[in-house]
C-alpha cells in the first residue's frame, strides 16, 4: 500500500504536477511510506522499482515525467502500474485520508519540541514571501531536505530523550 492522495499543509496551495506523472498519464504515487507484507509478490515490486530506477532514461520517455530529477516516487510508480496488470490505482492506498507535505521552497524554521515543528511557507500569490506556521503531532513529509538537515541536530536530541525516558 502507498499513497497516491496528498494534502498540502497551506490548502491554497496546490500542484498539479504531483498527481499524475505527466498531464495525461498515470497517478503519481508517494514513496514516502511503502506498506507491503514479505512475499513474493512484494520482492517483485522492489526488483520492478530497482529495475525502472536503473532504465530510467527508458521509462522517463515511456512515461513522459519532466525534468531531469530523478524521484524515487516516479520508480514506484511505474513499479505499481505494471504490477497491477497496467490499471491505475491499482496498488491500494494506505488507510489514511493523505499524506501531508511540504513544498521544497518551504524551509523550517525550528523544532522546539518533540513532534513539533515551524515552518515558513511560502504564501501561493506572493512567491519569495513566506509565512509561520506551526505543525504538530502529525506525521509529514518535508519536500525540502536541506532544511531537515539543518535541524538534524535538534531531531536527533528529541528523539535519544525519548527513547532513555522510556
Amino acid at each position: 500500500m502507498m499513497n497516491w492522495s496528498y494534502q498540502d499543509i497551506m490548502t491554497e496551495r496546490e500542484d498539479p504536477t504531483l498527481k499524475r506523472l505527466s498531464a495525461f498519464g498515470i497517478t503519481m504515487y508517494w514513496a514516502t511510506v511503502v506498506y507491503f507484507k514479505k512475499c513474493n509478490f512484494s520482492q517483485q515490486f522492489f526488483n520492478t522499482v530497482k529495475h525502472v530506477r536503473d532504465n530510467n532514461d527508458y521509462y522517463q520517455t515511456l512515461y513522459g515525467w519532466p525534468g531531469s530529477l530523478y524521484r524515487n516516487d516516479y520508480s514506484f510508480s511505474v513499479a505499481a502500474h505494471m504490477m497491477s496488470g497496467f490499471i491505475d490505482k491499482g496498488i491500494p492506498q494506505l488507510p489514511i485520508p493523505s499524506l501531508y507535505k511540504t513544498f521544497d521552497t518551504d524551509d523550517i524554521y525550528s523544532s522546539p519540541a518533540l513532534n513539533q515543528i515551524i515552518f515558513y511557507l511560502e504564501k501561493p500569490k506572493s512567491l519569495g514571501d513566506f509565512m509561520l506556521s506551526k505543525w504538530r503531532d502529525m506525521d509529514i513529509h518535508v519536500m525540502n531536505k536541506w532544511a531537515i538537515n539543518r535541524i538534524s541536530e535538534e531531531l536527533i536530541t528529541y528523539v535519544s530523550e525519548t527513547n532513555t525516558t522510556t
